[in-house]
């Protein structure tokens, strides 16, 4: 059977271990993402809505990975 300890041990182990993004993390928007190259291939759409986000003062969350 597995202790409270060793979920949180895991889930720390694998943040530092794998890297990237983990469910219920902040993220925010760094300066000047419009120009990254991504962009230009994304849809008008999301876009859109990125900037509409990027404009309102929302905590963004991960929900799922």
């Amino acid at each position: 059977m597995k202790s409270k300890f060793d979920v949180i041990f895991e889930n720390n182990f694998s943040r530092f271990q794998g890297g990237g993004y983990l469910t219920g993390d902040i993220i925010k928007f760094k300066k000047g993402w419009e120009k990254d190259d991504w962009c230009k291939d994304a849809p008008s759409q999301t876009i859109d809505m990125l900037k509409s986000f990027d404009a309102e003062d929302l905590i963004l969350r991960v929900s799922t990975v």
